[in-house]
């Protein structure tokens, strides 16, 4: 559900969200105008008190102004991941009865993580995908000075630190919501935000939140920090803002059937047969899928930390 300004010329623009500096008089000095930013006021109440919805006064004075709302929608398509697996019964019965192992049950834990970690993957392409994405040079062979490398540690890291806090804030701006509050970064960047021990908190556990990506600490007090352990040689960070309800967000995941076990056995040899499938749909936010992230890539940070050539 959108709400639109109703307007005396017909444009149509987006209500309590990114135009509110140029609509500031439209309950008051512009009444269903625009005009320029922060330039409205309230309106004198011997001409508002005249207004009439839905129409125009009997002095001529105009009509109160209203909203419009909008319903947006997209069709969207669920997709099939199956994985499965077997166990013969000797292999079974053997592993239950002299290492105390359940093929089974082992057999399903790793079809579960599987099938989760191809899912985190293929849900971070599409927020790459999406996200605006900035550069930023952070050494040069050629620089004598300190300008980039710093006198010690926290200086050296607090230009990264600084970027993604500014970028964060981007986010919050464009959404007219929160900064971000979740960052997936190359294990470089997470080293340099771990050595910024004013402003990184250390999670006391080695793996949460997701099974496929850990979690490694918390970052300016308010965003979650994972470790993307596959993007080796990419020295990169990409925030994301994601609010309390499923479609806060900018890819939002739509979910028909997760996470299905299915058992059975082969007729044939007394096999089993183990299988887990899920169905789902992913799609972008109506309002705008790139508000929600913002992605950089830092060159040269490897030269700041001490031993890595």
């Amino acid at each position: 559900m959108r709400y639109l300004y109703a307007t005396k010329d017909g444009n149509i623009a987006e209500a309590a969200w990114k135009a509110i500096d140029t609509y500031s008089g439209f309950t008051g000095s512009t009444p269903g105008e625009s005009g320029p930013a922060d330039s409205g006021t309230a309106a004198p109440t011997d001409i508002a008190q005249y207004w009439k919805i839905g129409g125009y006064g009997t002095d001529g004075e105009g009509a109160t102004p209203e909203l419009q709302i909008m319903f947006s929608r997209q069709a969207i398509e669920a997709h099939t991941r199956k994985i499965a697996s077997s166990v013969g019964l000797e292999a079974a019965m053997d592993a239950e009865a002299m290492q105390g192992i359940n093929m089974e049950s082992e057999l399903m834990k790793g079809l579960e993580y599987e099938s989760v970690a191809e899912l985190d993957r293929e849900l971070l392409k599409a927020a790459k995908e999406v996200a605006p994405w900035t550069t930023m040079a952070l050494y040069s062979a050629s620089d004598e000075d300190d300008r980039y490398q710093g006198r010690w540690s926290q200086e050296r890291f607090s230009a990264v630190m600084t970027r993604i806090i500014d970028l964060s804030n981007e986010i919050g701006t464009e959404t007219n919501l929160d900064a971000a509050n979740v960052l997936v970064a190359s294990p470089s960047v997470v080293t340099a935000l771990q050595s910024m021990n004013a402003a990184f908190n250390r999670t006391t556990a080695a793996v949460s939140g997701s099974t496929a990506m850990a979690e490694v600490g918390t970052f300016n007090g308010i965003t979650k920090v994972y470790r993307d352990r596959f993007a080796k040689g990419q020295d990169t960070a990409l925030l994301a803002y994601k609010g309390d309800g499923a479609t806060s967000c900018g890819i939002v995941y739509c979910p028909y059937v997760t996470g299905v076990h299915y058992k059975s056995i082969d007729p044939n040899d007394f096999s089993g047969k183990l299988m887990v499938m899920s169905r789902y749909a992913i799609t972008n936010n109506l309002l705008g899928a790139e508000n929600y992230f913002r992605g950089c890539e830092f060159t040269g940070l490897k030269n700041l930390i001490a031993g890595v050539k």
